[in-house]
């Protein structure tokens, strides 16, 4: 992307804007008539001015001919509100009294109501420790329940509520985005062959929700850029020119909820976890899932630096221009989500095993957390590093013919991490932890049970991108334009890089037994250890081949027609075609399943899903609905000794059986690069230059794009609930190839503008004055644009099918 700032010149020059916008004349919303509210705010103010002009300091320069300066400022101001019904456990619940949960009453302080398939009880808790029925559903009548105190301070937070179990909180919020945005640039003549430019830019934007009900709730993404750059122009002589730019951008972008930084957790007297956010809070078999969810809090910093030179040459025919450049990038994430915390609560605790028995309120006031997730805190600094070189030459070969040739060099430098702590699994590895079979965890950098190495990809040193093309006038009214060029495309950061460094940034996860206020207990240390068999049995491992540093390369060709018809109207018809190679892709799975094996697995289908346990001895003193005996008679062993036996039989024929579904998405690279694409279109054109105040455009294009890498489209596709854009099947690519998403057959596009013949030296009115001044300077333009419709992509739920058991081809491989 281009920018161009403009300067300031000898004249003083300066304008001011302001667009205003209220909600004085907005009609209300009809959800804001049923529920008897106001009209929500909706005032949006966008102002700024800008000066420019030679820079001038009273008695000590004086910059006129020499200096000058331009300064732009733009601010945004917007605000809108809504409302918004949720549920929230009432005083009742937060007391400990759920007797509101039974319909019929109770007999001998146990609840009447019943199942009406199975004629248990329901809507009956239970105390967790002796399993008795808690009295009238009062846990206050319980002689062993003591309070959560972590709990209690957390229900202390909440608004009142209407006294209903649900729909019984009405949250106002009010969304505000507040903008500033500074430019300034400054220019200086050095002489008439030298200037120097610099220039600074500053973006400083908050967009955040502030709620009604609490300062736990609500979120805000704020962010600020800086920009600076520097320029240096320099004639050499009339035919060479040399130019310098160097340049520094800084992006800083968080998605916080507003309670970080508040110190919540020491405020509730939580311990065991980091103390900057409010802790994630979710009831599982209720009405209140997530109402207390605060776990998706982020920061990002990314910084660019940026150099290049180039030189323009004019020597006889000769029109040449050469030179290189710069660029690294570092994406800095710092990784908050989870932080603090994420305490599962669910009916189990407050059960007795029966259906419909317990609350998940009800066990969080006992502080029994069903699942713990705690992610000790990361920072991850993702490098890259690119250069290029590049030489090209326009020649005048003949008076008729023009060739164009070049050669650029590219060099992207795969990632590496701040402290080089990416780890992944390799594949050549034997694992100590599953019987020696290859594919154990590496960690990169040096130190105990690291590898030594930096980066997981080789560097591509063959970037080599020829270009050449031709301009030749056949007569003085037609033009034969061609050309052929390769161009290569940067390495790409994947996604959040969250979990390229497991290991080093871990995460631990508790089943039931965590007393909240007795804290979340360490079983992992800060970081490592760095031992092969170190994510044994986890999904969400990733997988990098050393040569996918290759970037992806896209081949380009054009031949084009050039006719002129009429001294203003210029028809052109021209064939345009790429193909694109060592595409990022989702396409191969690491761990999936070769379908080869199928015939094999008919033998024993119904045995796939049944747990590896059925394979030991064990398995004999197993119900029979969960022995294996097809399995055992088709010879189906353990991988290895210690292959957890909760383990599915399908997990054994993985390549990998001692991992899950591996990470595609959520790192720093794209692990898939063999990708392909193909486009050919055929483009017309019919230009009216300006006369006789008419000029117009006509466009139309019939094209074809088929690609097989469309899976690499949004690579956080699962974080929306598609899981749409990852592949099928590893071992049949052509599964895959198709019309690509954003394949248009056809289109077409006309605009034109007209001046109308009215006014001063105009066909009608032809007068000076006042009527020139009204009627004359008007003219008419448009733009109409017809296009057939992209593919709409189709997918569905492949739960329980064959991709789901056997190819895993169907899952989120990332990790939201």
């Amino acid at each position: 992307m281009s920018l161009t700032v403009k300067s300031g010149t000898n004249q003083f020059h300066a304008s001011a804007y302001d667009y205003l916008r209220n909600r004085a004349l907005d009609a209300n919303s009809w959800k804001n008539n049923t529920a008897g509210q106001p009209k929500s705010v909706n005032t949006q103010n966008d102002f700024g001015a800008t000066a420019g002009g030679p820079v001038y300091i009273p008695h000590l320069y004086q910059g006129k001919d020499k200096t000058f300066f331009f300064f732009a400022y733009e601010g945004f101001r917007f605000r809108t509100g809504g409302t918004n019904i949720l549920s929230l456990p009432d005083e009742a619940f937060r007391k400990g009294d759920f007797s509101a949960l039974c319909q019929t009453g109770f007999t001998g302080g146990v609840c009447n109501d019943k199942d009406p398939t199975s004629g248990q009880t329901t809507h009956q808790l239970y105390d967790p420790t002796t399993h008795n029925a808690i009295p009238g559903d009062v846990l206050t009548n319980d002689p062993t329940f003591t309070a959560s105190n972590v709990m209690t301070n957390v229900f202390a937070l909440l608004p009142p509520t209407n006294q209903s179990l649900t729909s019984n909180v009405v949250d106002r919020s009010l969304s505000r985005t507040t903008a500033n945005l500074y430019d300034v640039k400054i220019d200086h003549v050095i002489s008439d062959k030298h200037r120097i430019s610099g220039g600074f830019d500053y973006d400083n934007t908050k967009t955040g929700g502030v709620s009604s009900l609490s300062p736990i709730f609500g979120s805000s993404t704020p962010q600020n850029t800086r920009y600076v750059r520097f320029s240096d122009n320099y004639i050499l002589s009339p035919t060479l020119v040399n130019q310098f730019l160097v340049g520094f951008s800084r992006r800083f972008r968080g998605e916080v909820s507003n309670s970080l930084g508040q110190g919540y957790p020491a405020k509730i007297g939580l311990t065991g976890v980091n103390n900057t956010t409010f802790p994630c809070i979710k009831f599982f078999g209720g009405s209140y899932r997530e109402v207390l969810n605060n776990c998706g809090d982020s920061e990002f910093a990314d910084n660019v630096y940026q150099a290049n030179d180039s030189v323009s040459w004019i020597r006889g025919k000769h029109n040449s221009k050469f030179g290189g450049g710069l660029r690294f990038l570092q994406f800095n994430v710092r990784r908050l989500t989870q932080g603090s915390g994420e305490f599962d609560f669910d009916p189990a605790q407050t059960s007795n095993g029966g259906t419909g028995n317990g609350d998940a309120v009800a066990s969080s006031l006992f502080g029994l957390v069903n699942q713990t997730t705690l992610n000790y805190g990361a920072f991850s600094g993702v490098r890259y590093k690119d250069f290029y070189f590049y030489a090209q030459d326009s020649y005048k070969l003949r008076p008729r013919l023009t060739l164009n040739y070049g050669l650029r060099y590219d060099l992207d430098v795969p990632a590496t991490e701040a402290f080089d702590r990416f780890s992944m699994v390799d594949p050549t590895l034997q694992n100590p932890g599953a019987g020696n079979i290859l594919g154990a965890y590496t960690y990169f950098g040096s130190g105990n049970g690291r590898n030594g190495r930096k980066r997981p990809q080789d560097v591509y040193t063959k970037a080599f991108g020829p270009r050449v093309g031709f301009a030749y006038s056949i007569n003085d009214k037609t033009v034969l334009r061609g050309g052929y060029g390769i161009f290569y495309e940067p390495l790409r950061e994947g996604s959040f890089a969250d979990q390229d460094g497991l290991g080093f940034f871990n995460k631990e996860t508790l089943g039931p037994g965590v007393q909240i206020d007795t804290g979340v207990p360490h079983i992992l240390p800060a970081t490592g250890p760095f031992t092969p068999e170190g994510q044994n049995n986890n999904g969400g491992v990733i997988y990098v081949p050393r040569n996918t540093g290759r970037p992806a390369d896209i081949q380009t060709w054009n031949l084009d027609v050039q006719r002129q018809l009429t001294s203003s109207l210029a028809l052109s018809v021209a064939y345009v075609g790429s193909k694109g190679t060592h595409l990022p892709a989702y396409n191969i799975l690491p761990n999936q399943t070769n379908p080869s094996q199928l015939p094999f697995f008919a033998t024993f289908a119904s045995d796939l899903t049944k747990q590896a346990i059925c394979l030991t001895p064990a398995g004999a003193s197993l119900p029979p609905a969960q022995q294996c005996p097809a399995a055992i008679a088709a010879g189906v062993k353990l991988p290895y000794a210690n292959f957890p036996l909760n383990a599915q039989i399908d997990q054994i024929f993985r390549p990998f059986p001692q991992y899950g579904d591996f990470n595609q998405e959520d790192n720093s690279f794209s692990p898939d690069r063999t990708g392909n694409s193909t486009y050919h279109a055929m483009q017309m054109q019919l230009n009216k230059r300006f006369a006789q105040g008419l000029s117009f455009l006509v466009s139309y294009t019939v094209s074809k794009n088929i690609t097989d890498a469309d899976s690499a489209g949004p690579g956080v596709s699962g974080f929306i609930g598609t899981n749409s854009f990852i592949g099928q099947n590893s071992y049949n690519r052509n599964a895959e190839k198709a019309v690509s998403q954003l394949d248009t057959p056809q289109a077409l596009v006309a605009s034109f503008f007209y001046e109308l013949p009215v006014g001063h030296g105009k066909r009608y009115l032809n007068e000076d004055g006042a009527v020139d001044r009204v009627v004359g300077g008007w003219y008419v333009s448009g733009i109409a644009s017809y296009k057939s419709g992209i593919p709409t992509t189709v997918y569905g739920s492949c739960g329980g099918t064959a991709g789901d058991v056997l190819f895993a081809g169907c899952h989120l491989t990332g990790i939201a």
